[in-house]
């Protein structure tokens, strides 16, 4: 994801670790109101190290899939977005090449602000003018 940044990083970060002695795993992704393809996930290392030995391939590949799915929502912390998405057809993942055209727009309208980081992307994700936008492409 092109948007996720330090900033959004930190956020997740400071809030797992001022839960950390209740949290195995901390979140922010579309359930938290952030838009589909801007997510962040943080989990203890030795969550991780459960895994050191495994040979499935799909575990290896989703691991913390497989992590949330043991942890069944206890220790599990969702981090709140401080801007939730309000428009659910946003996509900030480039899968198609369309994906990659509309990133390149919102990327332009970005840079009009020299220094942006995850909060702009929240407040461009709620404007009208984004949602008009999409329609375009």
């Amino acid at each position: 994801n092109p948007f996720v940044d330090e900033d959004m990083i930190n956020f997740v970060l400071e809030e797992f670790l001022k839960k950390e002695n209740f949290i195995k795993y901390a979140c922010a992704s579309t359930r938290s109101g952030f838009p589909y393809g801007m997510s962040v996930e943080v989990f203890l290392a030795n969550e991780l190290n459960k895994y050191r030995n495994t040979i499935d391939n799909n575990i290896l590949e989703h691991v913390t899939y497989e992590m949330k799915k043991i942890l069944k929502n206890k220790n599990i912390l969702l981090v709140e977005s401080p801007i939730k998405c309000i428009n659910a057809k946003i996509n900030l993942t480039i899968d198609y090449a369309v994906d990659l055209k509309f990133i390149f727009k919102l990327i332009k309208s970005l840079n009009k602000k020299n220094n942006y980081n995850y909060i702009d992307v929240l407040k461009m994700c709620n404007e009208v003018k984004l949602w008009r936008l999409i329609i375009l492409i």
